[in-house]
């Protein structure tokens, strides 16, 4: 599946806003609580990474385009179903892990944590985020996998970044104070999070 996306970084102030404005014009959202365990070599193409969404869990790979200026990047994506409990879920980390001990390479291990707030319409997918980890971070998604530009939407819906999301100031800021590396937690502490998602079973 290929897609086209605009990602971009707001304040909390804005994520307020943008969740009851598309709550009154688009619908009430769908809720994702979404876990990631990120396995990627820094400045490649290629992302790799487990996903429980909700409680099901997913081994997905991205190869992606980097984003323009705008954050607009193309992605062809990849999703496998796998089966949700702990020791399936450790294993598919451990066999994404292999590929890379192999050839002597260090990846970068992260967890990302997600609240998201999706919109799904004919056209496109609207995602209004929460992410945390050590700290806060907001953003917008919109995905289009038609003819239709994610440029487009966003100026239809009057939404806009109110950072410059691809500064290295604001990389920086992921690197640092939001995305947890595996190497941060201890084995009961990585299985504690797996878990939590697991149970995100009522939406």
């Amino acid at each position: 599946m290929q897609e086209s996306e605009i990602t971009a970084d707001i304040t909390k102030e804005s994520f307020d806003k943008y969740i009851k404005r598309f709550t009154k014009e688009l619908g009430i959202p769908e809720i994702k609580h979404r876990v990631s365990f990120m396995i990627l070599e820094r400045g490649k193409p290629l992302d790799n990474r487990i996903k429980i969404t909700n409680g099901r869990a997913k081994i997905v790979q991205k190869l992606k385009t980097p984003p323009n200026s705008l954050g607009k990047r193309v992605n062809e994506e990849i999703e496998i179903d796998i089966s949700n409990n702990l020791v399936s879920i450790k294993d598919a980390i451990k066999l994404l892990q292999h590929f890379y001990d192999i050839y002597n390479i260090q990846p970068l291990k992260l967890i990302v944590q997600h609240e998201n707030y999706i919109w799904l319409k004919k056209d496109y997918e609207l995602k209004i985020a929460k992410q945390f980890g050590k700290q806060d971070l907001y953003l917008y998604e919109i995905e289009t996998l038609s003819n239709i530009t994610p440029e487009s939407i966003q100026n239809k819906l009057g939404i806009k970044a109110d950072f410059d999301s691809f500064s290295l100031e604001r990389q920086a800021l992921r690197r640092n104070d939001i995305d947890i590396p595996f190497d941060e937690l201890k084995e009961n502490e990585l299985d504690e999070i797996i878990l939590k998602y697991l149970n995100y079973k009522n939406y």
